[in-house]
């Protein structure tokens, strides 16, 4: 596979070549690296289409303790009794990173996917949501190894990697950021304000503390005194636990705890992307407690000179999926959507960074 260098002075004459007709997609790069214990693990490099080449390269970053590279929820999964349990709404798999990559593929980026379940985990050869779960501190530097593993392939560029992570793929983004990161987009992104606490915790002790008092909220639409309709970030017309925790700010984070480590030594991820400086895009779900975070990263925009965005979707879960009950779809076509234009706009080729 050619450099990124290599492959954006060819894009002129690929993109004449599409005009004409001749325009064939480039082959995919499939290839295994090593963790620092020696454990193996597949990757993937789809390249851009030539004819909207950017020059930019996303490394993707999986959520939950491992993830496999397509990010798969699977149907069901054994539950222990002998029986199994459905997860997805179609009883079908979702693959959302699959569909997140075909995206930005063809807005012209370079996609680095990876698996972070090692290749010997017998469990996961039979549905990746049985493979076995790591410690939050090894699944960094099994992060780290990937994309150094990209870096020697030639997946990427110097200064002209986005980082796009999901729930603590979010946070791993921010502890694997270096010189060669230009931008993050982390999706449902977890631990991005200092709160220690859960963020469904948050939520239901906002919850209980409202509906404490004379006028908490409740069945009437009754808002208790000092909440305003403007606590409904998300605009859904419900204002939920983490929207009261934000409005209110009582609940959510400490400042007094932004001088200690995340995870000793790894800092807390808003303090890394306020050193970093790299623009922030975080889409979150109106229905999930996660959400908790987006009000913080907009004030540290506010308030504290971070180049980020904030996108609220109603009616999307933790996934950014719909759900029914605890079943989940694959990734709503509008999340996809916002990510692929906000990339295009601040790393496309008419953007300030192209």
């Amino acid at each position: 596979m050619p450099s990124p260098t290599a492959a954006r002075t060819l894009a002129p004459l690929a993109t004449l070549g599409c005009l004409l007709g001749g325009c064939t997609q480039p082959t995919n790069t499939t290839f295994v690296f090593t963790d620092p214990g020696g454990r193996s693990y597949d990757a993937l490099i789809e390249p851009a289409n030539p004819a909207s080449r950017t020059g930019y390269s996303i490394m993707f970053i999986g959520g939950g303790s491992v993830t496999d590279m397509d990010w798969t929820v699977p149907a069901t999964v054994p539950d222990g009794s002998g029986c199994v349990m459905q997860l997805t709404i179609d009883g079908e798999p979702t693959r959302d990173a699959r569909t997140i990559a075909l995206a930005l593929t063809n807005a012209g980026f370079d996609v680095l996917r990876y698996s972070s379940i090692h290749k010997d985990d017998e469990l996961a050869r039979t549905t990746p949501g049985m493979a076995m779960g790591i410690k939050y501190e090894p699944s960094v530097e099994i992060a780290r190894a990937a994309k150094a593993a990209f870096a020697e392939r030639g997946g990427f560029e110097p200064g002209r990697l986005i980082l796009l992570g999901h729930s603590l793929g979010a946070t791993r983004a921010a502890h694997i950021a270096d010189d060669d990161v230009a931008g993050f987009v982390c999706l449902a992104g977890a631990y991005l304000s200092w709160t220690r606490a859960g963020p469904t915790e948050v939520s239901r002790a906002a919850i209980a503390r409202v509906n404490a008092g004379p006028e908490g909220l409740d069945a009437t639409g009754v808002l208790p005194e000092g909440v305003t309709p403007e606590a409904d970030i998300d605009g859904d017309g419900r204002i939920r636990g983490w929207e009261l925790a934000s409005f209110t700010g009582k609940d959510g984070f400490d400042p007094e705890e932004r001088g200690g480590p995340f995870r000793d030594p790894l800092p807390w991820a808003p303090d890394v992307l306020l050193t970093h400086g790299a623009p922030v895009l975080t889409v979150c779900g109106g229905l999930d407690p996660i959400s908790i975070h987006g009000p913080h990263i907009e004030a540290l925009a506010r308030e504290e000179g971070l180049d980020g965005k904030v996108v609220y979707l109603a009616g999307l879960g933790h996934q950014l999926s719909v759900e029914r009950g605890a079943l989940v779809g694959p990734i709503d076509p509008e999340a996809v959507d916002i990510v692929r234009a906000w990339l295009v706009a601040r790393f496309g080729e008419d953007s300030p960074g192209g």
